[in-house]
């Protein structure tokens, strides 16, 4: 039976860059309000960044996740149902919090209505309500840790972390959420990854490393 250390380890190269990532983004919200770290990030924008994230920020939607799943399929079920899975149990949880324990929490754009213009994309439809936590931050972080887990690549490793972070980047970016949101998000994602692979990779059976396009093909 795999020990729980031995999952952190076999991940360290994305969950030690987001230890220390998380102790920073714990240390800006201690130390400046909500308004003031959610104003000094989006004063820095740029024609570029708003294109790019606004595209970006769907590789957290819940769709893509599944879309990614279902490809999964035909190429390892253990990877597939690890993603989808806990794509689900983080999305349920998720919105258990925004909608149960914090639904009080309004999004940017309710927030600065009355006392600042902030900068906001084109085209990008804005939501107002349930904003703690980011669920596409979760969904980014919890879908990326999967893909690090199974990874013996260390330089694979840190690139999901990077792709993880830029979906949490693109919704304070995109003023959707506030840091505090996506911060608490990619805790929730990694979180339940990790609960969920300890007992993923101790599941006996060889059904787990099939894959779809073997069956098609026998």
């Amino acid at each position: 039976m795999k020990k729980f250390k031995d999952i952190l380890n076999s991940g360290k190269y994305f969950l030690l860059p987001y230890l220390v990532l998380f102790i920073i983004c714990l240390l800006i919200l201690s130390l400046f309000s909500k308004s003031e770290n959610h104003i000094w990030f989006n004063k820095h924008n740029s024609v570029f960044f708003d294109f790019f994230f606004k595209y970006y920020t769907n590789v957290g939607d819940g769709l893509f996740v599944v879309f990614i799943s279902v490809i999964l399929l035909f190429y390892r079920y253990g990877l597939a149902l690890l993603v989808f899975s806990t794509y689900a149990i983080s999305g349920i949880l998720a919105q258990f919090f925004k909608r149960y324990v914090f639904p009080e929490f309004v999004r940017p754009k309710i927030f600065f209505q009355s006392n600042y213009n902030l900068h906001f994309v084109d085209g990008v439809y804005l939501n107002t309500s349930n904003s703690f936590p980011s669920g596409h931050t979760v969904s980014a972080f919890a879908m990326f840790l999967c893909f690090a887990l199974v990874s013996k690549n260390k330089y694979l490793q840190m690139l999901f972390f990077i792709l993880a972070c830029l979906v949490g980047y693109s919704r304070v970016y995109l003023s959707q959420h506030f840091l505090v949101d996506a911060t608490g998000g990619s805790f929730l994602g990694i979180f339940v990854v990790l609960v969920y692979y300890y007992f993923h990779v101790n599941i006996k059976g060889n059904w787990i490393n099939g894959a779809l396009l073997k069956r098609i093909s026998n």
